[in-house]
């Protein structure tokens, strides 16, 4: 159902002997995450340009009925073609389509808590287009600090993600000014990521 430059093509899929198959378009280049983890802050330039691409690409998605619910670094694929970016949102894996059947079963807590919006990370059934809006701000964040928001360092699974759900329902986005980010785009992430889904931008 999705055709669009800023999203990898399937062309075909199938059975083969009991296992089944995705035939999509090869990709050279890397994840976001690998560009952070090497260079941190990506230089503000590259970073809108990401970011603008990865809103077209999710936009796009958005209107044809599919939220991602699992959007992050990861997940953002980057393409130097020469003196050009070209930007995929990668794995529709835990897709949800709106107005019709889930891919994932209902209540499955399936993401990643870094990027999880508190409506996610409670296992809400009530989410649309806005959770991947407030990952969208998360990510926006990371770009530009080289670091995620919300972080745990605890190694028991339960304690994790209490923290982690903690952080994300009630704590606000760390100041973004000591990294030399301009307030107009501060704003941007802080609304992106809002606590309450309806304070949020309500498109990509």
């Amino acid at each position: 159902r999705l055709d669009h430059p800023n999203l990898p093509r399937l062309y075909t899929f199938g059975e083969d002997d009991g296992s089944y198959y995705l035939v999509m378009e090869y990709l050279s280049g890397r994840p976001l995450s690998e560009e952070i983890q090497l260079d941190g802050a990506l230089e503000r330039p590259r970073a809108l340009a990401v970011l603008a691409q990865v809103l077209d690409g999710v936009s796009y998605a958005h209107r044809a009925g599919i939220i991602h619910r699992d959007l992050k670094p990861d997940n953002v694929f980057l393409i130097d073609e020469g003196d050009a970016l070209r930007v995929k949102v990668l794995d529709f894996g835990i897709a949800r389509i709106v107005g019709g059947e889930n891919i994932t079963l209902t209540g499955e807590s399936f993401g990643t808590p870094n990027y999880m919006s508190p409506e996610r990370i409670t296992g809400s059934q009530a989410i649309d287009q806005r959770t991947d809006i407030y990952a969208l701000g998360i990510i926006l964040f990371e770009i530009l600090t080289g670091r995620a928001p919300f972080e745990s360092t605890a190694t028991d699974p339960a304690l994790y993600w209490s923290e982690m759900r903690a952080r994300h329902e009630s704590e606000p986005l760390p100041s973004m000014a000591p990294f030399g980010v301009p307030a107009e785009v501060e704003s941007i992430a802080n609304k992106a990521s809002a606590k309450r889904i309806e304070d949020r931008y309500t498109t990509a």
